[in-house]
């Protein structure tokens, strides 16, 4: 995938971009247009047992906010399942396989 205006192939996974990823699948999944599949349908790539990966890493994955020091700082807000370790790299692929299948940006040229 290319980004419109930039040369390099990659998303862009800014706080903003993941917003709008969040968004278009909370949309989806409360429309009931995406689900997962069962484990006697889902497809595996060898032994990876990405259903169990994506499954434990959606758990973790969520809005967290950071504590204002002060009056005058902005409470922070961000998007990931990194807390306590973890690792989010499922969930942020199938954001944005979802989003941009869902925007029909999904030509690589």
């Amino acid at each position: 995938m290319c980004e419109p205006g930039v040369e390099r192939i990659g998303v862009l996974t800014t706080h903003a971009r993941k917003i709008a990823y969040v968004a278009v699948m909370n949309n989806m999944l409360r429309d009931t247009r995406i689900y997962a599949a069962n484990v006697a349908t889902w497809v595996e790539h060898g032994k990876n047992n990405t259903r169990s990966q994506l499954l434990d890493q959606l758990s973790f994955f969520g809005f967290s906010f950071s504590h204002q020091e002060n009056a005058f700082q902005k409470e922070k807000m961000a998007i990931s399942g990194k807390q306590s370790g973890g690792k989010d790299d499922i969930c942020m692929a199938l954001l944005i396989g979802i989003f941009f299948v869902h925007e029909k940006r999904f030509l690589v040229r």
